[in-house]
């Protein structure tokens, strides 16, 4: 057990400090890589979680446990993840198509995100520079590494080309926001479709607690032969690994 825990305590330790031990100065990496470090904290959890009951004395039980907490987080991340980059991808498409009316209206790109502060907090960055006169396309572009935001690199991408040769950009910014708005429903339709999967993989994943129940409907004790044997233990840790294997591997489709 002395073993376990110490290793525990190692692998919770390296993932705290792996985030602080970029090659490049905390000042020059972007805001999106230094919140990289909270793709870990599912596993962090697991592992604490793990450590904290294994050093109760019950290994079998902190590595069933851990494993069932680090999977649970981890789901709930991914589940946040999608609800963000859903969200911004709504606020992208509602963004884009007040960006597109104003071109129309026969302004320029500076003087249509100029007439947008206020009411779009998508592009109140740009908005901002329009005024101070500096690289819109380059804060567009930086904006696209967020969440749901992967859309506004085509923005960019127009934008240097409108500024750089004078192409119109109203064109561009039209046929931009038609394809958001497909890309919306497509992905819509696609969650539609995979919640019965996702729900499904978590059901599997609990009926063994019927199993347990079924057992003391029968007369037996099946808690008490998990935890206080050491085939019960075994049983225990790799039942749970299963279920959360599974659980993870049906993430990994859906979210693919």
């Amino acid at each position: 057990m002395t073993i376990l825990c110490a290793a525990l305590c190692g692998l919770t330790v390296w993932l705290v400090i792996l985030p602080f031990r970029s090659a490049a100065p905390l000042q020059q990496r972007s805001p999106l890589a230094q919140r990289n470090w909270r793709q870990h904290w599912p596993l962090l959890t697991g592992l604490f979680t793990a450590l904290v009951v294994a050093l109760l004395g019950k290994i079998g039980i902190g590595l069933a446990v851990g494993g069932i907490v680090g999977t649970v987080s981890s789901v709930a991340q991914a589940a946040h993840k999608r609800r963000t980059a859903a969200l911004n991808s709504e606020r992208v498409l509602a963004a884009c198509r007040e960006l597109s009316a104003l071109l129309k209206l026969g302004m320029g790109g500076v003087d249509a995100l100029k007439a947008m502060v206020g009411d779009c907090d998508v592009f109140a960055e740009p908005a901002a520079l329009a005024h101070l006169g500096g690289d819109i396309a380059a804060n567009i572009g930086k904006l696209g590494d967020e969440p749901g935001f992967g859309s506004l690199k085509n923005l960019a991408t127009a934008w240097k080309i409108s500024e750089t040769t004078g192409a119109s950009l109203a064109e561009t910014v039209d046929v931009l926001t038609a394809e958001l708005a497909g890309q919306q429903e497509i992905k819509l339709a696609q969650a539609v479709e995979l919640a019965p999967s996702r729900t499904t993989s978590r059901l599997l994943a609990v009926l063994p607690l019927a199993g347990v129940l079924l057992g003391y409907g029968l007369g037996g004790d099946p808690v008490g032969f998990l935890v206080d044997s050491i085939l019960g233990e075994i049983v225990l840790v790799c039942g749970a690994g299963m279920a959360c294997a599974g659980i993870l591997w049906c993430e990994r489709i859906t979210n693919a």
